[in-house]
């Protein structure tokens, strides 16, 4: 169960906390650090595809039109590309599958599906259900963008890795709080406790008692005849800090391994980013963007047109934010070596212009020149 649905089952129907009732607050620790680690490597590969671009071609030519439209911006009427995006690939790592449908136009995730068997012949896709909807049709593989991330789930293998560094978190933590924990011990006496008729009245007794005087900073503690409180000595605890946040490193580098990206990334260190983020992009995003790519295509065009050069790429390159001024020399180099205005233009995130000489590949002279005498050369030769 996913840790915010657990933290729903812990309160009733008026908001009230019933924590005890509901789960054991130290198998909650162990769960918050592998929930908040799975959450931020979702988040990583999500914001990562929403922010591609998904370019769309018809016969080798790039186009904007319907499908262009609907990858980037909006793919239903209820969600944007980032929360389309986002959807996608949390039900791909907690589920292990996706499966996303077209209807009137537009794409749609399916919340619950029954999927067939068929090894030979396309297999069915029944009982798809979309929120609260329930369509009542049979889609076949061919009619839908189906696809799944590991053979085996990757939240059931980082839960076996798990299964003892979330223990070790909640037993330091323990340790760590015991520090400054206060113990110790009442006597009461014989005339003091006639007053209760049970143990649970004496119990509340206490309790109320110390509320103040465990939970304050400065706090006075008013005693009677027959009642005394003897505090024990601070138990000292051989846990620090430091420990516990290694734990939770190690928490966050099992994750980063699991789904090939840098464990700095994952935790928003910024210390050698751009290493970092090619890695992420090179062995996390481009194979994920790569999956869905050839599932589109495959099922959206199919094999003539994309042959026929009518498909779409999914271009990670832009998630990059690159520095114009810091890359001028760059730019003016990819020009001159053939790129046109504005292929450079799209590199660096700016408008392309809608002008014929922004579209011509230019050649320097020095290149042309190369170029020319080899074939003076090979006509020597010839």
């Amino acid at each position: 169960m996913r840790l915010f649905q657990w933290l729903k089952s812990a309160f009733d129907k008026d908001g009230i906390a019933n924590i005890s009732e509901s789960f054991d607050t130290n198998i909650l620790l162990e769960v918050y650090y592998k929930e908040l680690a799975i959450f931020s490597a979702i988040n990583l590969i999500s914001k990562g595809l929403a922010n591609s671009e998904f370019r769309t071609y018809f016969k080798n030519k790039e186009i904007k039109r319907d499908n262009y439209y609907l990858f980037n911006v909006e793919p239903n009427v209820n969600q944007n590309a980032q929360e389309f995006w986002n959807e996608a690939i949390s039900k791909l790592v907690y589920e292990n599958q996706v499966l996303i449908i077209q209807e009137n136009g537009s794409f749609f995730i399916a919340d619950s599906f029954i999927k067939g068997d068929k090894v030979l012949y396309p297999n069915e896709f029944t009982n798809v259900k979309i929120g609260t909807l329930t369509l009542n049709k049979k889609y076949y593989m061919n009619e839908v963008f189906y696809t799944r991330f590991n053979h085996q789930e990757i939240v059931e293998l980082i839960n076996g890795l798990y299964a003892s560094y979330g223990k070790l978190i909640s037993h330091a933590m323990r340790d760590f709080c015991k520090r400054g924990g206060i113990k110790g011990q009442v006597k009461i006496g014989a005339m003091l406790s006639q007053r209760f008729k049970d143990q649970e009245a004496l119990r509340n007794f206490i309790h109320e008692k110390f509320k103040n005087y465990f939970e304050g900073q400065n706090s006075i503690l008013t005693t009677e005849e027959g009642f005394e409180f003897i505090e024990s000595d601070k138990n000292k605890s051989t846990t620090n800090s430091e420990e516990i946040n290694k734990l939770i490193d190690k928490v966050f580098s099992v994750t980063g391994t699991a789904f090939n990206i840098p464990k700095g990334l994952l935790m928003g260190d910024l210390a050698d980013l751009e290493s970092s983020l090619h890695s992420f992009e090179t062995f996390c995003l481009d194979p994920v963007a790569n999956m869905f790519g050839d599932e589109i295509n495959r099922k959206l065009y199919g094999k003539k047109s994309y042959l026929e050069g009518t498909y779409l790429k999914i271009d990670t390159s832009s998630l990059e934010h690159i520095d114009i001024l810091k890359t001028a020399s760059n730019q003016e180099a990819l020009i001159r070596n053939g790129y046109s205005p504005n292929e450079v233009r799209r590199i660096v995130k700016f408008e392309e212009v809608d002008e014929e000489w922004a579209n011509t590949h230019y050649i320097t002279k020095n290149y042309s020149a190369d170029l020319s005498k080899e074939n003076e050369k090979e006509g020597d030769k010839s």
